[in-house]
């Protein structure tokens, strides 16, 4: 993942501010997801099939998880650029916060649009462990 970073300048003064270690929330999920997708790929006791369906499912909850960030970091410097702060007032923790609730928030309603909010990601969880029980259940000798 590549490092972005975001100069906000205003009146000669500028300060950069780098999401990644201001929001954290993004790079975290996205470390969490590919560590999980690799701990999916090399289970050796799944099927292929649910294997390949989870890892599909992973990397398709990746994608729109970039999307959001960009979308969020762009909100973000709408709000920046609207408050005409000084690079003094950028960094206190009240505009921290209020920034990180604009990126946090929209992330959200991103992911929820795409169908990846939180309710919609238990509900596949629930459907791929159905899809694990129903395979293991097939090894049965009592059926």
């Amino acid at each position: 993942m590549r490092a972005i970073s975001l100069e906000v300048i205003f009146e000669g003064e500028s300060y950069i501010y780098k999401p990644e270690e201001l929001f954290p929330i993004t790079t975290k999920l996205e470390e969490y997801l590919k560590g999980l997708k690799g701990d999916v790929e090399s289970q050796p006791f799944l099927p292929a099939h649910i294997v390949e369906n989870v890892v599909e499912y992973l990397e398709d909850r990746l994608n729109p998880l970039a999307d959001a960030r960009v979308k969020a970091i762009n909100e973000v410097c709408v709000y920046l650029n609207k408050r005409k702060l000084s690079a003094e007032d950028l960094r206190k923790d009240s505009e921290l916060k209020a920034a990180s609730d604009i990126f946090i928030d929209t992330i959200l309603n991103e992911l929820k649009a795409k169908g990846y909010d939180n309710d919609q990601v238990l509900m596949k969880v629930k459907i791929i462990r159905l899809k694990i029980r129903e395979h293991l259940e097939s090894f049965n000798p009592f059926q």
